[in-house]
């Protein structure tokens, strides 16, 4: 009888891989880089992103060039917007630098200003203020950042990073486009929805700016599978396991602080999943029949 049922058992087991086999190298792959997706972005959303952030400004940091001074010659002339001054001397975005880069030096060749412009963009896109999307007058900043902080309670120092990306956070932008691109055509959702739900938490508690726009089509994508299935329940419980479960996270660790707060960040996003598996698993009492 023994036997028998090892057989039985080690047959299902074949029988279960045979069948998986073929999925298996990419099963894998979506894991790993889901789990990536979320660690990274999770680190990113606590204080161990400024120590990321610095470590990376030493890497590429290096004397400046002629043309690092041609892109800071408003700045260092005026001193506009202090630590924000990316945001206002019309200098620091994508096109604007390669202006300032390519009027730096008369008779240099495209090669040459082709060279310095990824340069100059890496060493700035590696520090912690990163590089803007879009420059804005300082007026335009301080009513935007009052009333964020009036109506919503959003920090200024939250609104000057959100307006920006740096190296780190592309990095989270890319692992995390790539996590959603690859869950985003299969039939089961609940790992969908739960990435999405999670990623956006650490999106905008981080103030990436790349990945609350690539985590809003994800949600989206979720909310309309939901509606053609009319499966809206499994769409707000796995969105908001994901969340709750790198809410809860953030806030542990940015209680504690340090190496240990991160341990301690881990256990309670762990114990709070367990929580939710637990009171999802319980049964629904049934109505209580009425009298007659």
């Amino acid at each position: 009888m023994y036997l028998q049922q090892l057989f039985s058992k080690v047959k299902r087991l074949l029988f279960w891989a045979k069948r998986h086999a073929h999925e298996g190298p990419r099963w894998t792959s979506r894991k790993i880089t889901q789990q990536t997706a979320v660690t990274w972005n999770a680190l990113m959303a606590t204080d161990a992103a400024r120590q990321i952030e610095k470590f990376f400004e030493s890497v590429t940091e290096s004397a400046p060039t002629v043309y690092d001074k041609a892109v800071d010659v408003i700045y260092n002339a005026t001193h506009i917007g202090g630590g924000n001054h990316r945001l206002f001397d019309e200098s620091h975005t994508l096109t604007a630098m390669w202006d300032k880069v390519k009027d730096a030096v008369p008779d240099d060749s495209f090669t040459t200003e082709m060279q310095a412009y990824l340069a100059t963009m890496w060493k700035d896109l590696a520090t912690p203020a990163g590089l803007p999307l879009k420059n804005m007058t300082r007026e335009q900043y301080d009513k935007a950042a009052t009333f964020l902080s009036d109506h919503l309670n959003l920090s200024r120092d939250w609104f000057s990073d959100v307006l920006t990306t740096n190296l780190s956070e592309l990095i989270g932008s890319a692992i995390g486009g790539l996590a959603i691109v690859f869950a985003w055509n299969k039939a089961e959702t609940k790992d969908f929805d739960r990435l999405v739900g999670s990623l956006f938490i650490s999106a905008a508690v981080g103030a990436n700016p790349l990945l609350i726009v690539l985590t809003l089509i994800g949600l989206a994508r979720a909310f309309n599978v939901a509606r053609e299935t009319g499966n809206y329940q499994n769409f707000i419980v796995q969105t908001g396991r994901g969340a709750v479960g790198m809410a809860t996270f953030i806030a542990a660790t940015g209680v504690v602080g340090g190496p240990i707060g991160l341990v301690v960040g881990v256990l309670a996003s762990l114990a709070v999943n367990k929580v939710i598996d637990h009171v999802l698993e319980m049964p629904i009492p049934s109505p209580a029949p009425g009298r007659a």
